[in-house]
């Protein structure tokens, strides 16, 4: 009873009348703004349908930052995937800005932070990484 319709269903059902029913109405600077709406929409359907998955989109991130570090667990932190994340970017950007890594930004960070801009893709625009237009080394 409490689970039909989620809130998946819910704001799916509402974006699909936003973008058939009210935007094909709209014009200039008011049609922009419901693009952008629809965009917003889209981008929680992707995150609920990431939690719902189980698998956290950040655990590969974790990863990396663990691999970084050569570490298990930060230091502070408890078991919650975020909160590890959070910490372990504080410290990177903490040894980023002390020039920890300057000698090896390309080797050692470059991954962690490509990781980083991948899985916010995956969310935010994962057509970006689809079209593959993205040509830095």
């Amino acid at each position: 009873m409490f689970d039909r319709p989620n809130r998946r269903v819910l704001l799916a059902a509402a974006q699909q009348t936003l973008m058939q029913e009210i935007l094909p109405q709209l014009d200039g600077a008011t049609h922009r703004s419901g693009l952008m709406v629809a965009a917003a929409m889209a981008i929680v359907i992707r995150e609920i349908d990431s939690d719902e998955d189980g698998d956290d989109p950040l655990r590969p991130v974790l990863d990396c930052l663990l691999e970084l570090y050569g570490e298990n667990t930060p230091e502070g932190s408890d078991n919650d995937v975020r909160s590890q994340v959070r910490l372990l970017n504080d410290r990177l950007a903490q040894d980023i800005r002390a020039g920890r890594f300057d000698q090896a930004l390309a080797s050692a960070v470059a991954p962690v932070l490509l990781e980083q801009i991948r899985q916010r893709l995956q969310i935010a625009n994962p057509g970006f990484l689809e079209d593959g237009v993205y040509s830095q080394p």
